[in-house]
């Protein structure tokens, strides 16, 4: 395994300079200490105190498979006897209306019970972002301010499986891990010409169709005959307390290694616009152009 870079004890003006602008991916191994989640927060203890809450449940990535009790999602899939295929089940806030709105309930509720147990990590930059959007003279607070789906928290049984993909919206991603530990796949951006190929036809019609990448467990070699050529930049563990940067345009793929509760966050700072303007400038799906216009023009509930 290729072990990432591990630091600790950086302020923010540091981190975005260091590894924000520059895309660099990074574990902070110190940025939940003191948080109540880090010693409380179980699958049982969950199902116990929020067991009534709905909760959408996936399977290998954001294919959706159904909603249940929290209560039901614990017994069934985080029990001594798993039920078969295996779920994970992710809470995520969203405001605004998609196709699949009608399905299930939003998670805002959750995020609102579970707030006072964690906190803006300190080496984030609290101003200068576009996404979540910050207005001038405005701070974001992780925990409380952002209102666009942006952040989520999963739980995941051993074995559960988030495939090679790239974020969505062109966005970093922060991977906070609260129980249980997780293996880490992450590929520099110069590798995706071994692991993605893009439909022409799709793409031009800016569909998230026009996009496929390749299953590193189970190469298609006839679809990626160079997927030999691709070799992780980073291959590790993240264990229970330490926090994932996980730069735009890193393609990684996440096996659950334990029983896992993880929360993640997204986002777009000013440290790295130029990379992201570069995204949006080579014609991404028209459906997270869509979000994007959203998040920065329509939605009531955002940062004035």
């Amino acid at each position: 395994m290729k072990r990432a870079e591990r630091i600790e004890r950086i302020d923010a003006s540091e981190f975005a300079r260091s590894y924000m602008k520059p895309g660099r991916p990074v574990i902070v191994t110190d940025a939940m200490q003191g948080w109540a989640a880090l010693e409380k927060w179980t699958p049982a203890w969950l199902a116990e105190t929020h067991g009534d809450e709905k909760v959408p449940t996936y399977g290998t990535y954001f294919d959706f498979r159904g909603a249940m009790k929290l209560r039901d999602y614990v017994e069934r899939y985080l029990g001594d006897t798993p039920r078969q295929p295996i779920r994970y089940a992710r809470w995520f806030t969203l405001h605004q209306p998609v196709p699949n709105a009608e399905r299930f309930p939003w998670a805002d509720a959750i995020f609102t019970h579970l707030e006072p147990d964690w906190r803006h990590p300190y080496f984030l930059p609290r101003s200068g972002y576009l996404f979540p959007f910050v207005g001038p003279g405005e701070e974001l607070d992780i925990p409380s301010s952002t209102t666009v789906p942006s952040k989520a928290l999963y739980l995941s049984p051993a074995g559960a499986v988030t495939n090679l993909h790239l974020d969505y919206w062109g966005s970093d991603a922060l991977l906070v891990q609260i129980h249980g530990r997780k293996e880490v796949v992450l590929y520099h951006p110069d590798d995706s010409r071994y692991l993605m190929r893009v439909d022409e036809a799709s793409a031009m019609m800016g569909t998230s169709g026009g996009r496929r990448l390749v299953d590193i467990r189970n190469p298609d070699l006839e679809l990626f005959p160079d997927f030999h050529q691709a070799v992780p930049a980073v291959h590790d563990v993240l264990e229970p307390g330490e926090i994932a940067y996980i730069p735009m345009a890193w393609l990684h793929h996440v096996d659950t290694l334990s029983t896992s509760i993880t929360l993640t966050w997204n986002l777009v700072h000013q440290a790295s616009f130029r990379t992201w303007f570069r995204w949006v400038s080579e014609s991404p799906p028209a459906k997270e152009i869509d979000d994007i216009r959203y998040i920065l023009y329509d939605d009531p509930h955002r940062l004035p």
